[in-house]
């Protein structure tokens, strides 16, 4: 009884990914990636991605800068973090762009990347993905979470629940 059923979950769950990737593909041929900062064609990432970023300007993403040597910082609710890059140009531009000028696109670009460098770590993903909770008032002024936009994406790219 339970076997056949752990079949058509398998089918289903199979079916589903095809025709999402179908889906995806349609949308990078009628839209393609354009990237946010010098209007040059995107790029799909390794994972058939599409990410609005051309080679060149993600090069030049500040990356951070590992540390060596130094103590590591224990914060009690946090045992891991992941901060790929120094808030310096163009990333400030983008938060600011998704922040102050409601630039969606800008935060699905921070996502990508913040998933792809959560990708490059051998530590198994998290359960979940859950943004930092954004005052009623700055909601209310906003219209949206930023930080909802960017883990919404992030949590797509790598599969995770929202």
């Amino acid at each position: 009884m339970f076997r056949s059923l752990r079949l058509i979950v398998n089918h289903i769950g199979l079916r589903r990914s095809t025709i999402m990737r179908w889906r995806r593909a349609a949308v990078r041929f009628c839209l393609p990636p354009t990237c946010l900062l010098c209007l040059a064609p995107g790029r799909c990432d390794r994972q058939g991605q599409a990410i609005d970023l051309c080679e060149a300007c993600e090069r030049s993403l500040p990356a951070a800068a590992a540390v060596r040597g130094a103590p590591a910082l224990r914060m009690p609710p946090c045992d891991f973090l992941v901060a790929p890059l120094r808030y310096d140009w163009p990333i400030d531009h983008c938060v600011q762009a998704l922040k102050f000028h409601g630039e969606t696109a800008h935060g699905r670009l921070l996502g990508l990347l913040l998933a792809q460098a959560r990708r490059a770590v051998t530590r198994p993903l998290p359960e979940i993905v859950l943004p930092v909770p954004l005052h009623r008032a700055r909601y209310l002024e906003r219209g949206y979470n930023q930080a909802a936009i960017i883990g919404e994406c992030a949590a797509g790219a790598l599969g995770l629940p929202f």
